[in-house]
């Protein structure tokens, strides 16, 4: 009978929800890879690609693993200070913007930096790439709550706001300074605009206590 309770652990649900465990589980494995992801950026194209695969792997344990429960555990260190994360912008943001700022000053100023125009290799991946991941944020801001309410619901449209107001104010300045936007400045806008987004609902409650 224990090994059978065991073996449905990861099938019966997350507290308070009708989440299973499982899940639960795979939802946040998101959260881990595309934080690791998103510290490549600083560093592409310049590591072996085997190096940079076993940094992943290492950081994502050494790092980010007790990062994310310092702040989303009940039991955190920074959970219990008070500290505010409902989709990630201490673990996955902060905690992906610090990792790569150190291995860009380890490696140095990138060749080229400054004088050579660096545009990405295909902007159309580039394009397909962010608006795969703006889809994609409605699913880790919407899912923060771990319930389809009204919760979700403002998540969901705030993210989209956020979005758009960022490429619009993007594709606005190059226009006022370059004399014409860029499409490659309008998905940066928009995922620099996705970054803003985090815990505005937090905010807006807080103020009406």
């Amino acid at each position: 009978e224990n090994i059978i309770d065991n073996a449905l652990i990861p099938m019966k649900a997350v507290l308070g929800t009708s989440i299973p465990q499982l899940l639960f589980a795979v939802f946040q494995m998101t959260f881990a890879v595309l934080t690791a992801c998103l510290i490549t950026g600083s560093w592409a194209g310049r590591v072996k690609f085997s190096a940079m695969l076993a940094f992943m792997v290492i950081w994502s344990l050494l790092v980010y693993a007790p990062i994310c429960h310092w702040v989303w555990a009940s039991d955190g260190f920074f959970f219990k200070l008070g500290a505010l994360d409902y989709a990630g912008g201490t673990v996955v943001h902060i905690n992906a913007g610090i990792a790569g700022l150190v291995g860009a000053l380890m490696l140095g100023k990138r060749k080229g930096y400054g004088v050579t125009p660096m545009q990405p290799a295909n902007l159309t991946i580039a394009v397909v790439g962010a608006a795969v991941l703006w889809v994609g944020w409605m699913g880790f801001n919407g899912g923060s709550g771990l319930a389809a309410d009204g919760r979700a619901a403002m998540a969901i449209v705030v993210s989209q706001i956020a979005a758009a107001g960022g490429l619009v104010a993007w594709m606005a300045a190059e226009w006022m300074y370059r004399g014409k936007p860029s499409l490659l400045g309008m998905i940066s806008g928009a995922i620099a605009g996705l970054g803003l987004c985090y815990f505005v609902e937090e905010m807006l409650k807080d103020s009406n206590t």
